[in-house]
């Protein structure tokens, strides 16, 4: 089999001999120490990946050079190396186009399953079998930043309300990703008492406490090579996070009662009912394992937000659930494009499900969807659908900015172009706003 060709651009020869010399037996490594010596041979050779130092001379130097390699060879793969675990690096270098991040003091192991998983999805046919509905701009949006999410080992965030389809999100993410072969372990963390949570997550060796019987694989070993999707993370306890920041770190563990360091090979995607960064400005959730685990965020609307994609999913809801072809009437579809949707997706499928298995006809009309009972104020409007999404936005927007840097009100203020007023009556309101 071809080895792939692979260029390093950095300007610290150390580094470039140390790891040329890891690299070397799986790789045909080539090597440049300035971004215009990079850039000519990338030109000439035309490697499939390319690892890049975010700071050479200036700070700017990779992620210029990351453009111009992603203008002229979109499908190579660029793999940002870095000194400093930064997550406002990392959001800089995905707008850019990176596919990933490397950090120098990480293992070289590390490294080369990054390689590996990379060059495995470049040749990676994603399967058709993902269903999902992105027929409004905010769906189409969502969907297309998780499909940039597919191609990365880095951890997600994907938060919404209840119901809004978050695992769909986690489970198109995998499917679409080189991992599709692989498990998806889903876990609800609301549903782990913490008392079980090392049990439930690491396993035990028989023994290992009272009514330990048998061994018990955890979640992590038996989501090995693939995804772990951990539901309502917001409910994860202060000891949870501390064990979960460890995995993610060291990507071991130990089961209870065991003597033997596991190494697990997992891709971590976490949801929440509310953003994660409110939680640590709250002092709720731990900042360290935040930047850990939000390289990727995304947001998935609530469904009365987009009201493109209620009657394709409602076809797809009443497709599954019966297997008499039933319809709806056109009156059916102005009502339900109407309703308010509090229970989101979720709801909108016991409707469409109860409706089909009550309707004696072949043809669903709105008496059977039941929703003529709800209260006028359970109708949504454009205006406070709109105030919604605005308010969402300020809140994610001003947050991230605090903690970037790290609550100084007026540097927040000159960086995101606000007066140190606004950011305050905004702090002062907060309750109001946020919640």
């Amino acid at each position: 089999m071809q080895k792939t060709k692979l260029i390093m651009i950095d300007d610290d020869p150390f580094f470039l001999r140390a790891y040329k010399a890891q690299l070397s037996d799986e790789y045909i490594v080539l090597t440049a120490t300035s971004s215009t010596e990079g850039f000519e041979r990338i030109l000439k050779e035309k490697p499939g990946v390319a690892l890049l130092d975010i700071s050479m001379k200036t700070e700017q130097e990779g992620l210029e050079l990351l453009t111009r390699i992603k203008i002229i060879s979109h499908n190579t793969i660029c793999i940002m190396v870095t000194n400093l675990d930064s997550h406002t690096i990392y959001k800089s270098a995905l707008k850019r186009g990176a596919d990933d991040f490397f950090v120098k003091s990480d293992k070289i192991e590390n490294l080369k399953k990054l390689l590996k998983n990379h060059i495995a999805f470049s040749e990676f046919i994603p399967g058709r079998d993902v269903n999902y509905i992105a027929e409004s701009p905010l769906s189409k949006s969502m969907f297309s930043l998780a499909h940039t999410a597919s191609r990365s080992m880095a951890s997600v965030i994907v938060y919404g309300e209840t119901g809004s389809g978050k695992e769909v999100v986690a489970r198109f993410i995998h499917g679409q990703s080189a991992r599709a072969n692989k498990p998806f372990i889903a876990v609800n963390c609301a549903a782990v008492q913490d008392t079980l949570f090392e049990s439930t997550f690491f396993g035990h060796e028989k023994g290992s406490f009272t009514g330990a019987y048998q061994k018990q694989i955890g979640k992590f070993e038996a989501a090995n090579g693939g995804t772990i999707f951990l539901d309502e993370l917001e409910d994860l306890s202060p000891k949870g996070q501390a064990a979960l920041l460890r995995v993610l770190q060291d990507s071991s563990f130990e089961r209870i009662g065991g003597t033997t360091m596991l190494s697990v090979d997992v891709r971590i995607i976490v949801a929440l009912k509310s953003d994660l960064a409110q939680l640590v400005m709250e002092q709720k959730f731990r900042e360290d394992l935040y930047y850990r685990l939000a390289v990727f965020t995304i947001y998935v609307p609530p469904l009365r937000e987009r009201c493109e994609d209620i009657i394709p999913l409602t076809q797809l809801f009443l497709k599954q659930s019966s297997e008499n072809e039933k319809r709806l009437d056109d009156n059916c579809n102005r009502l339900l494009k109407a309703y308010n949707w509090p229970g989101n997706i979720r709801e909108l499928q016991n409707v469409i499900e109860r409706a089909a298995a009550l309707t004696p006809s072949d043809t669903i009309r709105p008496v059977h969807l039941g929703l003529e009972k709800k209260t006028p104020k359970e109708l949504a409007d454009y205006q406070s659908a709109r105030e919604q999404v605005l308010t969402e936005f300020q809140k994610k927007f001003y947050n991230e900015a605090l903690l970037r840097n790290q609550g100084n009100i007026s540097k927040t203020a000159k960086e995101i172009g606000v007066s140190r007023q606004t950011l305050q009556t905004f702090l002062a309101g907060k309750k109001k706003v946020i919640n």
